[in-house]
């Protein structure tokens, strides 16, 4: 009777083949991850797409006023910015998170939501019904009706909010950013930058950027690196250009 052989790998070539696989798993990841940041990226600007088409529609019922930003410490979630808009799309539960926001699963449960708005567009009348207080003044450049706006196309409406923000708060406080003080010592210091990155995720996506809402409706990925830039430079980005 012939006798019969197997054949097998040796060692060596069961090694050879372990670490082709692990070199071909270290080139592939990364282009995976890359791809699934990507996704992430898509679905936040989409969500911030619809968030502005319901913003443009709430502001056509209400004679062009931007939803109100500026609430008491005994406000409930129906009073959010972004729960005023539910009338107007689908569901608010399904926009208000970012995929990315490391802070969704605590926001999921109460009145918070990834974006903030942009404190320079709000109505005076929000925060005083009346004449203003001895020696308070409103910010230069406050502009209350989407309507009012000269150029749509270049004002930021809506950021991505860090996780860090106040869970109560809607707006970012854009209009102290560039404030006297900030700008007297930011070269020494990049208060400006600080202020910013303190509320805004300005790296929250893959390749150290985030998603800005513009009052047109579009939405644009800008890098931190440029947003920085633009803190050192004096740049008020946030303030509606007139």
């Amino acid at each position: 009777m012939r006798a019969r052989f197997g054949y097998g790998f040796t060692l060596v070539e069961l090694l050879v083949v372990i670490a082709i696989i692990g070199v071909l798993i270290a080139l592939l990841l990364p282009a995976v991850q890359s791809a699934r940041g990507a996704a992430r990226r898509s679905q936040c600007a989409n969500n911030q797409r619809q968030i502005g088409l319901a913003i443009h529609q709430y502001a056509d019922v209400h004679r062009g006023r931007f939803p109100k930003i500026l609430h008491d410490d005994g406000a409930v979630k129906e009073d959010s910015w972004i729960f005023s808009l539910a009338p107007f799309m689908e569901s608010v539960d399904a926009v208000r998170l970012c995929p990315e926001d490391t802070g969704r699963l605590e926001k999921t449960d109460g009145r918070e939501t990834s974006y903030a708005m942009n404190a320079y567009l709000r109505d005076p009348g929000d925060e005083f019904s009346g004449p203003l207080p001895p020696g308070v003044s409103l910010p230069e450049g406050l502009i209350g009706s989407l309507y009012d706006l000269p150029s749509t196309h270049a004002t930021i409406m809506m950021f991505e909010a860090t996780p860090r923000m106040e869970t109560n708060y809607d707006h970012v406080e854009s209009t102290e950013w560039f404030s006297e003080l900030n700008l007297k010592y930011n070269a020494q210091q990049r208060r400006v930058w600080n202020a910013v990155s303190q509320e805004v995720a300005v790296e929250r996506h893959t390749g150290g950027a985030a998603n800005y809402l513009y009052a047109d409706g579009h939405v644009q990925s800008i890098s931190s690196s440029e947003i920085g830039q633009w803190c050192d430079e004096g740049f008020d980005f946030a303030k509606p250009p007139q």
